[in-house]
């Protein structure tokens, strides 16, 4: 297991800074998101005071990461995968303001 986790490490390293700092960027966002999706769903529980609508939020945003992956996939074909992530972090910023 140790081994596993140096031969990960060493790669990591061995890859330029920028794309250290898009996957460590990316792992960040996924360690936040939990926590966001959490006062999400007591919001909607407080608002609503409902379980069904938290379940139906639930089932839209993991819905919804399939189809954008199946999209982003056909996307890959016409556009630089730089030019989709900034849109991507762009867009999920947006939509946690709005």
């Amino acid at each position: 297991m140790i081994e596993k986790l140096t031969t990960e490490f060493r790669f990591f390293y061995s890859m330029p800074h920028s794309m250290r700092v898009l996957l460590i960027t990316n792992m960040l966002y996924a360690f936040v998101l939990p926590v966001v999706e959490i006062f999400m769903a007591a919001y909607i529980m407080r608002y609503f005071a409902d379980t069904s609508y938290v379940a139906i939020f639930q089932v839209a945003m993991y819905t919804g990461i399939i189809i954008t992956s199946l999209t982003n996939g056909f996307l890959l074909k016409s556009f630089k995968v730089a030019h989709l992530y900034s849109f991507g972090i762009l867009l999920s910023g947006l939509s946690m303001v709005g």
